[in-house]
């Protein structure tokens, strides 16, 4: 998977008023979780997430953090982005460190390519997932997950099982599920004759509520 460049630097200053100071210079406080005991407190340029962000394909963000002072860059992943009540505004951002040699469990975008053979006879695409779950390392998880539904008819499914997955990559989910499917089309008359049908309950029971009222009145 991408790993992209991210400058930050560490911050000394805790706390609401520290917070508030730095968004108001335009950054953000960070913090960065993973192999050391305690975490450290980060600031980041809201321009350079921004950009960040930009270039993620799907909900996972690999990041090559590059800490002011450090000699060597550290790999990380964005874990949670806080954002105003409006949101609008970015408010906290957690990094979580990862090691090279150690496997994570992360959703990898899912992209359809080809045109289901059942479009030419009406049918319709429908996909149902947008993501896969997949464990792997983190050099050899892709970006995304392309799969051809170019042979999908009339009410055919891909399963996510069906999905190939690339070398060192293993699925992650617990069971099988559909991933997209080829919609048959709505058989032609079935909007009219339920509205018929609704017309004809109607006025039985208009009839109904007339013959209440003349027992009423007798």
């Amino acid at each position: 998977m991408q790993q992209i460049p991210l400058a930050v630097a560490r911050r000394e200053e805790t706390g609401k008023g520290a917070a508030r100071r730095l968004r108001a210079r335009g950054l953000i406080p960070a913090v960065l979780y993973g192999t050391k005991e305690q975490a450290e407190c980060l600031e980041v340029a809201t321009a350079d997430l921004k950009k960040v962000l930009s270039q993620v394909a799907g909900d996972v963000a690999f990041l090559e953090l590059k800490v002011e002072g450090d000699p060597t860059p550290r790999m990380a992943m964005l874990q949670e982005l806080q954002l105003d009540q409006v949101g609008r505004k970015f408010r906290h951002v957690d990094f979580l460190e990862i090691r090279p040699d150690k496997k994570l469990t992360v959703e990898v975008y899912l992209e359809l390519t080809g045109e289901p053979q059942g479009l030419s006879e009406g049918g319709s695409l429908n996909q149902a997932a947008y993501g896969i779950m997949v464990t792997g390392l983190v050099t050899d998880i892709p970006d995304s997950i392309s799969v051809d539904v170019g042979h999908l008819g009339l009410g055919d499914s891909l399963l996510a099982g069906e999905i190939p997955l690339p070398a060192g990559v293993e699925a992650a989910w617990e069971e099988d599920f559909t991933v997209a499917s080829c919609l048959r089309p709505a058989a032609p008359g079935l909007e009219e004759e339920g509205g018929e049908a609704e017309e004809g309950e109607g006025a039985a029971d208009e009839e109904g509520e007339a013959e209440a009222d003349e027992q009423a009145k007798e």
